[in-house]
């Protein structure tokens, strides 16, 4: 084993070893300069390891063996993902792994044992030919011995990001388009970007605000998307060759969303000002204004039926509208703090609120009641929505976290982790396959939902 890279490499994880995903580019830098006179692939390897959260699969095995079958699949991934050398990339793993633990705490890859000259002196039968080894039921790999998943699936099925987009410069907010092939992103580098699902790649810029971009989100129909800013003003945009239709004015402050209605012919908003908006979506009249909150309201959104409208506010209470004459119908108090977000569950019945206070909170629509709250986090929760079949709660917290919820227990599934700053928003692909975040560290990430 390389002492040299070995050294080097603990005294990175002792001195960053917790925060070492948030300071990927300072580790791979410290790591470039100490072992300068490495093979660069070796530190090739290194740098991706930082970059794709590699450290913390490893740092996660809890025995010797379970570290070699990690090490073994994360190889594998390297290799078929960025075409690095499998053997420098087993090496850099278990360099990483021996800083973590300490030499002798992985298991020795499986060895083929030579006969030895005397036991070939003997003629023998030929053996018969052993039965086909085993494959994993996912990627058809050869196992290893007692196995019916492979390391390299694991790997893949640890909750890492499926894909990360890069390419504003401040933070972002996302959501999905209906047929759930593109993601409108909103910036506070005044931008919205329209990118391709699949592939991560921006499709489009849009740009006209004169401030930052809070949200942005398309229409039922995905031809068009719309995006609310600090320059107080909400845009009508064509999604598809991001022209700019219509501008629409009339809040006196910042405006924090807008959404449309499900059968695309309002459009909400929610504003600094204090007041919640309904717009024709078409001409961009403004139909009707609703006042009754004593603060900035964070939020608005329609009920799955369009009859009614939720809104969120600074006021710390949530607020149910009757959307055709703008009447309120129920204030919905419980959190203590300011209420970040609040959405109605796909089928009308529940609200889910995001909070402050660090709670998640889910309310009886009909009747206002609080059904159950959700405590799992030390930080703030900027959104939460509900999975396309209202089974699932996706949230997003100020701890650079999302986390998913069983909707009717309460019951925290699972953490996915991978942002370097507070996390802005977490939504559902509508075909419940993917979940896209937003951060304040300035990227957008897409995360299977799929067990």
């Amino acid at each position: 084993m390389n002492a040299n890279l070995l050294s080097v490499l603990k005294q990175i994880t002792a001195q960053h070893g917790e925060d070492i995903l948030e300071n990927a580019q300072k580790i791979k830098s410290l790591f470039g300069d100490f072992a300068k006179d490495e093979p660069k692939p070796l530190r090739m390897v290194f740098g991706k390891c930082v970059e794709n959260g590699y450290y913390r699969i490893v740092k996660n095995t809890k025995t010797a063996k379970e570290r070699r079958e990690v090490i073994d699949g994360l190889a594998l991934r390297l290799r078929d993902e960025e075409g690095l050398d499998i053997a420098r990339c087993t090496e850099a793993l278990e360099l990483l792994a021996a800083a973590i633990f300490g030499e002798g705490q992985i298991a020795p890859p499986p060895l083929v044992m030579n006969t030895a000259p005397a036991e070939r002196r003997t003629a023998k039968p030929a053996p018969e030919s052993p039965p086909p080894a085993p494959r994993c039921v996912s990627c058809g790999r050869e196992l290893l011995k007692g196995r019916k998943t492979c390391p390299y699936c694991e790997a893949a099925r640890s909750w890492e990001a499926i894909l990360t987009l890069r390419g504003h410069s401040s933070r972002v907010r996302a959501a999905y388009s209906p047929d759930s092939q593109r993601i409108v992103s909103a910036s506070q580098d005044k931008t919205v970007k329209i990118w391709d699902a699949e592939s991560g790649a921006v499709i489009r810029t849009l740009q006209d605000h004169s401030s930052y971009v809070e949200s942005a989100a398309y229409s039922p129909n995905g031809r068009r998307t719309v995006s609310a800013s600090g320059d107080m003003t909400i845009k009508i945009w064509d999604a598809e060759s991001g022209d700019l239709i219509r501008t629409l004015q009339g809040h006196n402050n910042c405006v924090y969303s807008a959404v449309y209605r499900p059968d695309g012919q309002r459009i909400v908003s929610a504003s600094y000002d204090k007041t919640v908006k309904i717009w024709d979506a078409e001409s961009g009249d403004l139909i009707r204004t609703l006042q009754g909150h004593n603060n900035c309201v964070y939020s608005a959104a329609y009920s799955p039926d369009g009859q009614r409208i939720v809104s969120a506010s600074l006021d710390k209470t949530v607020k149910i509208w009757d959307a055709e004459s703008g009447g309120l119908i129920r204030t919905l108090k419980g959190h203590s703090d300011s209420v970040y977000s609040a959405v109605y569950r796909p089928d009308g019945r529940r609200i889910v609120s995001a909070s402050y206070d660090k709670t998640v909170k889910i309310w009886d629509a009909e009747s206002g009641a609080v059904i159950r709250t959700l405590k799992d986090h030390k930080s703030y929760v900027e959104s939460a929505e509900y999975s396309p079949d209202g089974q699932c709660i996706v949230s997003a917290w100020g701890d650079k976290t999302v986390k998913i919820w069983d909707a009717e227990s309460g019951a925290p599934i699972r953490t996915l982790q991978g942002h370097s700053d507070r996390v802005a928003s977490a939504a559902y692909s509508p075909d419940g396959r993917r979940i896209v975040s937003a951060s304040y560290d300035k990227t957008v990430k897409i995360w299977d939902a799929v067990e």
